[in-house]
């Protein structure tokens, strides 16, 4: 994403959700160094750095539906493909292998400076309430908000976009 920002002003923001947030919280000091006019950074279904290190369950020792049911009870598999016996020999492995990448990773700790928005489910139980301690790595403006919504709260199209319009017009 970087060489694709060819103005250094032009102000932009970054949204990432789960592993994509922690991805746009390694990308927000790499983008501020190198002085882009990144405005704002939102992070949904995140967890605070401090917790990445094993909160997610054992899922090395689960067997492929194990795992399968594990990740629908977060509601990451839409009910109508719980079933669907190709999709679950298609997609389980890929999903398992982004979780192992996850759970694997060991956090480069760092504080952010960019304005930033939090973003969480009420009833994930994969992040819980832990989310809430993002105010122990944060040096800037910052707001909080929770939706009713599971892990994948993203898909709560009205409500996000409503957040988001707020926010940017920030």
């Amino acid at each position: 994403i970087v060489t694709a920002l060819d103005n250094l002003d032009e102000p932009f923001m970054l949204l990432g959700h789960s592993m994509g947030a922690m991805l746009v919280y390694y990308m927000e000091a790499k983008l501020r160094n190198m002085d882009y006019n990144l405005k704002k950074i939102i992070l949904c279904a995140c967890q605070s750095p401090n917790y990445w290190i094993d909160y997610i369950a054992d899922i090395e020792n689960m067997t492929d539906d194990e795992f399968f049911d594990y990740v629908a009870s977060l509601g990451g598999i839409p009910e109508e493909l719980t079933d669907n016996m190709f999709f679950k020999d298609i997609y389980t492995n890929i999903i398992k292998n982004d979780f192992m990448l996850i759970k694997k990773h060991v956090p480069n700790i760092s504080v952010v400076q960019t304005p930033i928005v939090f973003i969480n489910g009420t009833d994930d139980k994969l992040v819980g309430d832990r989310w809430k301690f993002w105010k122990l790595f944060i040096k800037s403006k910052h707001n909080f908000y929770e939706v009713k919504s599971n892990h994948f709260l993203i898909k709560k199209n009205d409500v996000i976009c409503s957040i988001l319009n707020r926010e940017v017009l920030v």
